[in-house]
């Protein structure tokens, strides 16, 4: 590790000991969510599951700007000759500007009826499955790392775990958004949300 690394570790650990009781509170509905869609609904409903889950994806987001850059889950062409220490502040501007442009998209379309809660639901799952998504990933990173497992698999096992569970959220938010809205309306919503910023993300890693 070097220095830059070190410290940003040592702060993603402070900030998750402070954090502890949110994330092991809201972690059993956030496993649920995986398995049952009522349970999106429910941590929704309880504002207090709700802001929990919000606390938990803000205290794992650091640690996986971290898992992210150690092992090179996006690397374009112009990143590749950079230091792990400069790789990791363009990787955590890269995820905040993802992140800002889902924010852009999501009030672009956001409908006015009632049916607005389901959409609203759809846009905030991503913090729930990137709960999941980011103690998966650490807890086979560690483990990996502790047998000596070549930082080439850990990376190509990183990628599917991480394919695999957005997979998952998209299954998630089709059903929703097939429920409470035409499909096309579906469609298109899923498109906004979830096609383009992601696609733009997977595309830029591959181009440029």
């Amino acid at each position: 590790m070097n220095v830059t690394e070190s410290v940003l570790a040592v702060i993603s650990v402070i900030i998750i000991m402070l954090m502890l009781n949110q994330i092991v509170g809201v972690f059993p509905s956030v496993v649920g969510c995986v398995f049952r869609l009522k349970e999106n609904f429910n941590i929704e409903d309880s504002v207090k599951l709700s802001r929990n889950r919000n606390e938990a994806a803000f205290a794992l987001f650091l640690p996986f700007i971290l898992l992210a850059a150690h092992y090179g889950l996006y690397v374009p062409d112009w990143m590749s000759g950079l230091d792990l220490q400069f790789r990791i502040w363009f990787t955590m501007a890269v995820m905040a500007g993802f992140i800002l442009l889902r924010f852009v998209l999501y009030l672009s379309v956001l409908p006015k009826k009632r049916s607005a809660k389901s959409y609203k639901l759809a846009y905030k799952m991503n913090l729930t499955y990137f709960i999941v998504m980011s103690s998966v990933s650490l807890a086979f990173a560690g483990f990996m790392s502790l047998l000596k497992i070549d930082a080439g698999i850990i990376k190509l096992t990183l990628l599917s775990v991480i394919g695999l569970i957005y997979l998952l959220l998209l299954i998630r938010k089709a059903q929703i958004f097939l429920s409470f809205y035409p499909t096309l309306n579906a469609f298109l919503y899923l498109c906004t949300l979830e096609f383009f910023p992601t696609g733009l993300l997977v595309v830029s890693a591959v181009i440029f």
